[in-house]
């Protein structure tokens, strides 16, 4: 009788284990895409005022308004700005965050002229770097934008999910134990 109870109950939390591990990795997937998606709207506001700022030579109004969206925008860590040779040159302030967008992706970016995503887990943080082409008014690339966002609300909806994959494995075990505690007492008492 307890044999039936194991075969009942091990594939029944497994069954429930591996759905919860594939929805929660879902919606981290699902998650970022539109993480990516909201950050390239912002990327692109910014990209078109930044842009008319340098063509105008207004060096000042450019780093005034990096800080200014940095500041307002706790989600942003940081906004810089690369030349042809991908040294910075304008920062918005001192990163949080060590690092940045491997050079890989801003060679990318310059050669293509299409913006880039590149999502990664940095000192247990979700950060999604959005890298933008920056172009002179011919339209020729003339360097590029990082924007380092940090998306602590795909840790947080993901820590929930899983969290949440928990309680229903304990619901289904802690159901499972009592109905067969019923079961196997009534078949004693009938026996």
């Amino acid at each position: 009788k307890l044999r039936l109870v194991l075969v009942l109950t091990i594939p029944a939390i497994l069954a429930v284990g591996v759905h919860g591990l594939l929805r929660v990795q879902q919606e981290h997937t699902q998650l970022i895409a539109e993480d990516q998606r909201n950050m390239g709207l912002a990327a692109r506001a910014i990209e078109i005022a930044v842009e008319n700022a340098l063509r105008d030579r207004q060096i000042s109004d450019v780093k005034r308004l990096l800080t200014e969206m940095v500041e307002q925008q706790e989600a942003i860590d940081r906004i810089r700005l690369f030349d042809r040779a991908l040294q910075p040159t304008l920062v918005s302030n001192p990163a949080e965050l060590e690092g940045g967008v491997p050079e890989e992706t801003l060679r990318h970016v310059m050669a293509t002229g299409k913006p880039q995503a590149v999502y990664r887990r940095q000192d247990h943080h979700s950060v999604l770097y959005y890298v933008v082409p920056l172009r002179d008014r011919r339209g020729r690339v003339t360097g590029t934008m990082e924007i380092v966002h940090l998306a602590s609300g795909i840790d947080a909806r993901v820590s929930a999910a899983a969290n949440d994959v928990w309680v229903r494995l304990g619901l289904l075990l802690i159901v499972i134990v009592v109905l067969s505690t019923v079961a196997l007492q009534r078949h004693r008492a009938q026996d």
